[in-house]
């Protein structure tokens, strides 16, 4: 399963480069991989994944881009996250699960973070 993000800097921040930190719980994903505009960066330095997220440092992303008044289009990065599911092991019943022989899903409020790494959360900024 993979998940794909286009990502800019934050307007509201004043377009400051800063480290994108995805959910993700190891304990029902095992990342496979992790791409920055088509390059692999999984196990590279400013690429940190830990049992509830991934992180990937702004210059991973964005490389030595300034701050600036207006995001160029050459800023956006392309993220992309591909891992392999244990649904046998979610026993939290969110995320792609198995129960009596079903594959099962539920993606309500943090419930995405069991299927994939990804902002799960975008009620917050």
């Amino acid at each position: 399963m993979a998940s794909t993000l286009r990502v800019v800097p934050n307007p509201a921040r004043g377009y400051v480069a800063e480290p994108l930190k995805l959910n993700g719980r190891q304990k029902f994903l095992t990342l496979t991989s992790v791409t920055v505009n088509g390059q692999e960066v999984l196990g590279t330095d400013g690429v940190e994944a830990s049992d509830e997220f991934l992180t990937i440092d702004a210059k991973v992303l964005f490389g030595d881009a300034a701050p600036c008044e207006v995001v160029p289009g050459d800023m956006a990065a392309i993220v992309c996250c591909a891992v392999k599911q244990r649904p046998q092991d979610n026993t939290a019943l969110d995320g792609l699960y198995k129960s009596s022989g079903n594959y099962c899903t539920q993606m309500e409020a943090e419930g995405f973070r069991n299927f994939a790494y990804h902002m799960d959360r975008p009620d917050v900024q």
